[in-house]
């Protein structure tokens, strides 16, 4: 038996793709408790989930030292990559 289903935690694509979709607010640290606990079990137990969120904070520290001096045109490039990130990690 598989170590996840010996600690109660069955990976499912549903749940993987629910957690994705809470990754940015939880590394803004936006989730409430119960949400926030959620991620951190999730990724715990699910190496592609873990890995996903580690790409995630890679690109928003690589973002974020780009500077506040950005452009309007470099803003929306931001979210068109943020978009792609997403889309890719689906």
């Amino acid at each position: 038996m598989s170590r996840l289903r010996l600690h109660g935690f069955a990976r499912s694509s549903s749940e993987c793709e629910h957690v994705r979709e809470l990754m940015s607010d939880y590394v803004d640290g936006e989730l409430e408790h119960g949400e926030q606990a959620r991620v951190e079990r999730h990724v715990a137990f699910c190496p592609r989930c873990r890995t996903v969120l580690s790409n995630l904070r890679l690109t928003l520290s690589a973002l974020g030292a780009l500077g506040s001096s950005r452009t309007r045109g470099e803003d929306d490039a931001t979210e068109a990559a943020l978009r792609a990130w997403r889309d890719r990690a689906d």
